[in-house]
């Protein structure tokens, strides 16, 4: 995981290579809410209207104290993608994968990626339902949990335990 003195990953494509970090929060206690609402606007733009959510429902779940986050931002700060993780109360080491989602001109550069093995990296069991309203975003993701190690338990609930 990105901290203060590592390098950022490096996001790169046929057209170009930029740089990005990823940072764990978990909300609210780390953050303060002027950070939370430029966060939850950030993230809106991430989404651009895929996904039907308002600033409100993001900071909503800035308050669940059970959230956790990965925020993936550019070099000036602006998330540029993120994943939303929510640890099972039944089983410490586990969690559920609930949203990962990459702002579009960050898409095929590997942050989505990053953001998941960030996430193998905190848990040894992850859970994740893939409801992805587009079809060819949906194939893409699912192509990406396979790649990743996650095993198709159903058409789309997947799994990954650490080996």
């Amino acid at each position: 995981m990105v901290t203060d003195n590592q390098e950022p990953y490096l996001a790169s494509n046929e057209l170009s290579s930029e740089r990005y970090n990823v940072e764990y929060v978990k909300v609210p206690s780390e953050i303060g809410q002027d950070r939370a609402k430029a966060i939850a606007d950030d993230m809106l733009q991430v989404i651009a209207g895929e996904i039907p959510t308002t600033q409100q429902d993001i900071l909503d779940q800035f308050k669940t104290n059970n959230n956790e986050f990965l925020l993936a931002s550019d070099q000036t700060g602006k998330i540029i993608g993120y994943a939303t993780l929510f640890p099972r109360s039944d089983k410490p080491q586990a969690c559920y994968l609930n949203k990962v989602a990459t702002n579009p001109g960050w898409r095929q550069k590997g942050v989505a990626t990053q953001l998941i093995k960030e996430a193998q990296e905190l848990y040894q069991e992850i859970f994740l339902v893939n409801i992805v309203r587009d079809e060819r975003t949906r194939e893409a993701m699912i192509k990406l949990y396979l790649k990743l190690g996650f095993e198709s338990q159903a058409s789309t609930v997947f799994t990954w335990v650490r080996s």
